[in-house]
This record gives C-alpha cells, structure tokens and sequence, in this order.
C-alpha cells in the first residue's frame, strides 16, 4: 500500500493540473460564448453611445455571431395586435416573434441558431420600472414565445436589480457579468493559477518519491557467526589453563627468597 502511495499522488496532481489547465483556458462556462469574462476588456472613457457599440462588438467576437444591428441582419420582435403594419425595412427586415406588449417593434443585439442575446455595457441595471426593463420584459416574452432563451451580457461589476435576474431566468438563460474593465483579474483564474503551482508540486514530489523507491537496495553484510566449540576443544582449554596456573604457582614459590 506504501509504494503505491506515491502512484496516487502522482495521478492526483496530474488531474489537478488538467482541470486548472483548462479553467485557466476559459471555454468551458455555461453560457452561449462558453467564457466566464469578455476576451478584451472595455474602456470605460468612451462616450455611452460608444460604450454600447463596444459592448456589442466584443460579444459579437466572442459569440462568433454577427451583430443583429448591422444592416444585412435586423431580425426583430414585433408587435402582434397589427401584424400587417410592418417596421420600416431599414429597421426590421424580418419579424421573429410577436407580443403584445411591444408598442412597435425590439431588435436584440444577436440572434443565435437557439438564444437571443443582450448586452449592457453600464455600471447597472437599478431600477424595477424603467425602459430598460421594458425592454428586457419584451425579448423575455418574445424569446420564451420562440422556446429560447434570452441571455444579458452586462459587466462583471454591474449592479443588477433583482428584477433583472427573475425576468431573465424565467426564459432558461441568464444574467452573465462580462464585461471586464482593464486590471480585472477572475477569481476562478487566481485559484487556477495557485491550483497549477500545487499540482506541479505534488506532481514533482511523486516523481521524487518514485525515483528513490526504484533505486537498489544495498545487500545486507551479515557478521560470521564464531563457530561452535566441539567438547574435546572445551577440554583442551580447560587443561591448557589448568597447566597454566599450575606453572604460575611454580614460577611465583620459585620466586620467594629461601
């Protein structure tokens, strides 16, 4: 169980680097452009006629859609007491889906092969009765008339009147903070990042720790052991000491002055 020890930890760190690889990657949220935050960020100096066009320049890249407001698109949401009174063609060439409550006609920022999408590059979205929530109401009714749902790009620190988020999730999409301004940093890329370091860590320990177990194993030096004394050996010595202190008694009585 010990010398797999370090197997596992090796295919822990190699899992965790690949999912913090991939967060790092950004393709993966769930919403129609796949990232959690715009690809460029927005400059918050323009002018707000220029904001709006910059807003929706960066999800049309990202959305890899064309903007509904270009002249070759204009699909929109119509007015449906009047159907016969078309929108002037230079502002709807088409009409998707009707509601009552539009007063003439929407036109949302893009149109995908199953969504509808908004973006709102403002510092929020506040109040409850506004036009802007009108309008949100009307590609609300319109996208849930289609069976699709209507996805709000706004920025990643936009104030959002909850009103917002109930009329939007009621359609099956939602709310997706963006839009990031210059110096903004994902909270989910920052834990990546010390994810990434972690696991090269882990991943260098395992390694290490295989290393040294895949090295030979030094030969153990067993001492000889003294090899047992037969009795006729343990009779010999007896008399060899016997025959020695004998001669010592000799040699000391010879050695005492007569």
């Amino acid at each position: 169980m010990r010398r797999n020890l370090p197997r596992y930890l090796l295919a822990a760190g190699i899992v965790l680097f690949v999912i913090c690889a991939i967060l790092l990657l950004d393709f993966t949220a769930p919403n129609p452009t796949g990232r959690r935050y715009s690809s460029v960020p927005i400059n918050t100096l323009l002018s707000t006629t220029d904001k709006g066009i910059q807003g929706e320049d960066i999800l049309a890249a990202d959305l890899h859609l064309p903007n509904n407001n270009s002249p070759d698109q204009l699909v929109c949401f119509c007015n449906s007491t009047n159907i016969s009174s078309r929108p002037p063609l230079n502002e709807c060439r088409t009409c998707s889906a009707y509601a009552q409550t539009i007063t003439t006609y929407r036109r949302p920022d893009f149109f995908g092969k199953n969504f509808v999408a908004e973006v709102k590059n403002a510092q929020g979205l506040l109040y409850e009765y506004d036009k802007q929530l009108e309008q949100i109401s009307d590609y609300a009714i319109a996208a849930k008339s289609l069976g699709i749902p209507l996805w709000l790009y706004v920025r990643v620190n936009s104030e959002i009147h909850p009103e917002y988020y109930r009329i939007v999730e009621a359609t099956g999409g939602a709310i997706v903070h963006y839009l990031t301004e210059p110096g903004y940093i994902d909270p989910v890329d920052r834990i990546s990042q010390i994810g990434l370091f972690i696991s090269l860590l882990v991943i260098g320990v395992a390694f290490t720790w295989l290393w040294v177990l895949s090295l030979p194993a030094k030969p153990k030096v067993s001492k000889p052991r003294p090899a047992k004394k037969a009795p006729a050996d343990f009779a010999e010595d007896y008399l060899m000491r016997r025959k020695a202190k004998a001669q010592k008694d000799i040699d000391t009585e010879d050695s005492r002055p007569q």
